[in-house]
């Protein structure tokens, strides 16, 4: 008996409501269960695969990270948010670049990777993921002005995570063409 797409999703949502419930009383990430399932279905034993989820995966994912992000913009209080604005800019700088910094030496020093690869992959994990730290936010019990701090955090380090990444593609392409000449 062939294992259906809709139960194996279906399977998934109860799982995700389950730990959701796990979280709120033990505080381990619900999270972290779906990231280890995921790694369990995928690499793993191989059951689902990128191409499993064809075009609509990219898509869904962008849908996905769009309704968390524009959720938690609406619960944002605006004093809350002018006050913030200032300590957020600090620690997303500092936790950007201190990150993309030791992963990118890291990553370098420790494969074969040259220096601009291993730098433009250190961009794209440097920072904090929205889809990660917004639900745990929601879950957690702290003051507006450090769940704003954070809520902010995750959204601009993603936005430095693609400009970073692109700004070394591009150099990348810049070198090849001038390499080429």
């Amino acid at each position: 008996m062939e294992v259906t797409p809709v139960i194996i999703f279906g399977i998934l949502v109860f799982l995700a409501h389950l730990f959701a419930g796990i979280f709120s009383r033990t505080k381990i990430p619900d999270v972290l269960l779906l990231f280890i399932i995921g790694i369990l279905l995928g690499p793993l034993s191989g059951i689902a695969t990128p191409a499993h989820f064809g075009s609509v995966g990219p898509v869904f994912t962008t849908i996905t990270l769009v309704i968390i992000l524009f959720e938690s913009g609406i619960g944002l209080p605006i004093d809350s948010l002018r006050k913030a604005m200032r300590r957020t800019l600090l620690l997303t700088s500092l936790n950007f670049f201190a990150t993309m910094v030791v992963v990118g030496v890291t990553i370098w020093l420790s494969t074969d990777l040259e220096p601009k690869r291993a730098f433009m992959l250190s961009a794209i994990v440097g920072g904090t993921s929205p889809a990660v730290v917004i639900p745990l936010i929601k879950q957690l019990k702290m003051q507006d002005e450090s769940r704003t701090i954070l809520i902010l955090e995750s959204g601009i380090g993603d936005v430095l995570c693609i400009v970073f990444a692109l700004a070394f593609l591009e150099a990348q392409k810049l070198v090849n063409f001038f390499a080429l000449a």
